[in-house]
């Protein structure tokens, strides 16, 4: 293999169907229709120091019995990996849940055909994306830190229905009852734009008494505060049924943030069945608040819009259904600042839990608790 990477060029890109595929080669700007067998053969013959790019569901995922619709065996995959190194062939795997976004910034009719020039089209442009690719994998066992995430994030999901199940929604648990308990500390201690995503501003406070509930002037209306989104990210720390931290079950320890944002809220580009915390945080949470504060602040409206855009079914691109540079450039800005926040918030309440579950301190004073973002 070449030991100078980044200067490689991207000379193929390949796209998979159910019975054939399509080859784009750069050099030729040509895109070729071939069976599966033959997509194998012409990998393996292609020049040292090629660079070829494919969709990860296609030459990254394995078939099994529950995929069919992965075109190649573990050992068929295994095998071409080994010979491409062998060859100094350079195979990188593209996020396919992108590759809508790719065709419509191409400007190209979706099509099979069409698919892997738009995705070299898009990679041209935009070069951190390249360097963010993923690599083939070297055994397509599941490591046992990903196998036993999946009962984590399992219980994780469980707990939040649970919660929003009940009624009223997340008031009665441990972990709902510590969220409530610590929103005037979060208000305090959180950034503006945290407080601002998870509704801890003074908008989300009554203005005034109500002596039949008991509400005074300042009290939290907790229907205003994002308690769906908090709970995403506090059960992933505090077990709402036991009253105590969540510890991983083949360590027998708390879980660090890294582990959490990977294997739990999977806040990555090759996210699959992102489940429920995700899901409440990215399509629930985040979608929201951007649209909101993008008009807000800068009076554009990218509801019933995308990065990608939407097609028809004719495959081509529904007109005005596509960001413009100024509105992806906004989106990725507070796409940026609602993950931020996710973070700030996940930290401040293993803090706090920490301090109440470890430390025995029930009482969190103001200026005990020094956070790091």
């Amino acid at each position: 293999m070449p030991n100078n990477k980044k200067s490689k060029k991207i000379t193929h890109v390949v796209d998979c169907g159910c019975n054939l595929a399509t080859l784009y080669t750069i050099a030729t700007d040509k895109v070729a229709t071939v069976t599966h067998v033959e997509l194998l053969a012409i990998l393996r013959s292609l020049p040292e120091d090629s660079f070829v790019v494919s969709e990860d569901s296609h030459l990254g995922t394995e078939r099994t019995e529950f995929s069919l619709s992965q075109p190649f065996t573990r050992f068929q995959l295994l095998s071409l990996y080994r010979d491409l190194e062998l060859n100094g062939v350079t195979l990188k795997l593209f996020p396919q849940k992108q590759t809508p976004r790719a065709c419509a910034y191409s400007g190209l009719k979706k099509c099979d055909e069409n698919d892997p020039k738009s995705i070299y089209i898009f990679l041209g442009d935009h070069p951190k994306v390249v360097a963010c690719l993923k690599n083939p994998v070297h055994s397509f066992d599941l490591d046992p830190v990903r196998k036993a995430s999946y009962l984590f994030k399992k219980l994780t999901d469980a707990f939040i229905n649970r919660a929003r199940r009940e009624k009223p929604k997340y008031s009665s648990d441990f972990c709902s009852k510590f969220l409530v308990q610590h929103l005037s500390y979060y208000a305090k201690n959180l950034s503006e734009d945290a407080r601002d995503v998870f509704g801890l501003t003074e908008d989300s406070k009554y203005k005034k008494n109500n002596k039949k509930t008991g509400v005074s002037v300042g009290d939290w209306n907790i229907s205003n505060v994002k308690m769906q989104a908090m709970y995403a990210i506090a059960c992933t720390i505090i077990h709402p049924q036991d009253d105590c931290l969540r510890v991983r079950e083949e360590t027998g320890e708390s879980p660090g943030w890294q582990y959490i944002k990977k294997y739990i809220l999977r806040m990555t580009p090759f996210h699959l069945k992102g489940g429920v915390a995700r899901s409440n945080l990215y399509y629930h949470g985040m979608k929201h608040w951007i649209i909101a504060k993008v008009k807000e602040n800068h009076g554009l409206i990218l509801k019933k819009k995308s990065r990608g855009g939407f097609f028809d079914d004719d495959g081509t691109k529904r007109e005005g259904s596509q960001f413009t540079q100024e509105e992806d450039i906004l989106f990725q800005k507070y796409r940026k600042k609602y993950c931020d926040s996710i973070r700030e918030f996940w930290q401040i309440n293993k803090k706090l839990a920490t301090m109440k579950y470890i430390d025995k301190i029930n009482i969190i004073d103001e200026h005990q608790l020094e956070l790091e973002f």
